[in-house]
């Protein structure tokens, strides 16, 4: 038995004995113990039961886990409620039939705004269940926030007005500490979106300009082998020196225009020092894998001589080195290894170490790169029954002149004449500009012709 001692407005003490409310308690083991029960007995028979009545039975359980966390706090206010022992007198005002509301305890309410639900609960104030009804739960909490004394008092018996206030006190540090964190939350919230959204701005204009300074570098070095081819060195060169001062707030971009100057003057180990400055002031924009698709670029135009692959390889090998889980970089290395450098043993010894890899989430390109590396390092390895399979694959679900030639390839070698006539057949009609896929065609024609089944 809990007593508390308050004077009445006569300065006489009066006694109030509080005491365990014994419904409350019942009501807190049946929200708490009967489903965790229940669960118990349900995880049991999920355990020993399986197929679709075991998930059934996993989902009961989840929803009970779920209903016990909800009900907890209900349950704790509910064991620990305490009324007034049976015989105590009440100010005549007080509960369901009382008289009149004291001037008093008029006033705000901090816990009965911002701990409705669970304020309400403990002072037998029903109505805090409007709570759960959509838009009207935007203005309860004010609603009970001014009104909250006068509901918790005509709700029960109260000895005293100062009785009242101190129990309410006891509850308010409380609805005061939910209120702060409630505006300190919101008041993140628009700090955090105001700024996001600034933010997200800056990064945008911040990321436009890289990828425009991106495309204004792409577009001085294509006009620079441009003017090499057309005009000579000399020309080439005076353009770059030009260009270069608009690249001086990207200190990478300019070393990489340098280096540039280095491949039109075939000065390749002057090249690689500006491309390890460029890749060292790049703060990671610029890295091993750009640098060696430029290089490759200026081969494929047919620039520059072809052994400057060996640089390439070299960024390539350092960069898998540094992001060992990017196929991407396997594949270039690869690739160099079959078109460049006629090395399919080493292009073959990369790609087996992301031929299992999952690849779907790789663009459609890369994806198609992939098998056609696989394909490729394969084929030229004499590994035919092995290549087949994934030339086939990248065929029919990346379809490609160049793929399907592979295919036609394959199929020549393993004695299918007919299917591979069918595939040089659609590689020529893809590109008709293209000898070599005219050349496969005519000679399968003319193997053709010579068999009698022909």
């Amino acid at each position: 038995m809990v007593s508390t001692m308050h004077k009445n407005t006569d300065d006489a003490v009066i006694q109030y004995d509080r005491i365990p409310d014994k419904k409350g308690r019942k009501i807190a083991g049946y929200l708490l113990l009967v489903p965790l029960l229940v669960g118990i007995i349900v995880l049991v028979s999920a355990i020993t039961v399986g197929g679709e009545i075991g998930a059934v039975l996993r989902l009961v359980i989840i929803s009970l886990a779920l209903f016990i966390v909800v009900a907890l706090p209900f349950g704790i206010i509910l064991f620990f409620k305490k009324i007034y022992a049976p015989g105590a007198i009440f100010d005549e005002r007080s509960g369901p039939d009382g008289i009149g509301v004291p001037d008093e305890i008029r006033g705000w309410n901090w816990a009965a705004a911002f701990l409705s639900i669970y304020w309400g609960i403990y002072f037998n104030v029903w109505l805090v269940f409007l709570s759960f009804i959509p838009i009207v739960n935007y203005f309860v909490w004010l609603w009970f926030g001014f009104k909250g004394n006068e509901m918790a008092w005509r709700a029960q018996g109260w000895p005293s007005v100062s009785e009242f206030k101190r129990v309410q006190n006891k509850w308010r540090p409380w609805g005061i500490l939910v209120a702060g964190l409630g505006i300190a939350v919101i008041l993140i919230g628009i700090i955090n979106s105001v700024f996001y959204d600034d933010n997200n701005g800056y990064y945008s204009d911040v990321q436009s300009n890289r990828d425009n300074q991106e495309r204004a570098l792409g577009s001085v070095i294509e006009k620079t082998f441009s003017i090499e081819e057309k005009n000579g060195t000399a020309e080439a060169l005076l353009y770059i020196e030009k260009e270069r001062i608009a690249f001086e707030s990207r200190p990478d971009y300019a070393f990489i225009l340098d280096a540039v100057g280095y491949i039109i003057k075939k000065d390749y180990e002057k090249m690689d020092q500006m491309f390890q400055k460029a890749v060292g002031a790049s703060d990671g924009y610029v890295d091993y894998r750009k640098v060696a698709a430029l290089i490759r670029t200026s081969q494929r135009e047919g620039l520059f001589p072809w052994d400057i692959s060996g640089y390439a390889i070299k960024y390539l090998e350092k960069h898998i080195d540094d992001y060992p889980d990017d196929i991407v970089g396997y594949i270039d290395l690869s690739r160099i290894f079959i078109r460049d450098t006629k090395e399919p043993q080493k292009a073959l010894g990369y790609m087996k170490i992301i031929e299992n890899a999952d690849v779907s989430g790789l663009d459609p390109d890369d994806q198609s790169e992939y098998y056609w590396a696989l394909c490729r390092s394969y084929m030229d390895t004499a590994q035919i029954k092995i290549a087949y399979g994934h030339c086939l694959y990248e065929a029919e679900n990346f379809p490609s002149h160049s793929s399907i030639n592979n295919l036609g390839v394959i199929n020549e070698q393993l004695g299918n004449l007919q299917e591979a006539l069918e595939s040089y057949d659609k590689a020529r009609k893809l590109l008709p500009s293209s000898e070599l896929y005219q050349k496969n065609y005519d000679r399968i024609i003319s193997k053709l012709d010579g068999r009698e089944d022909y």
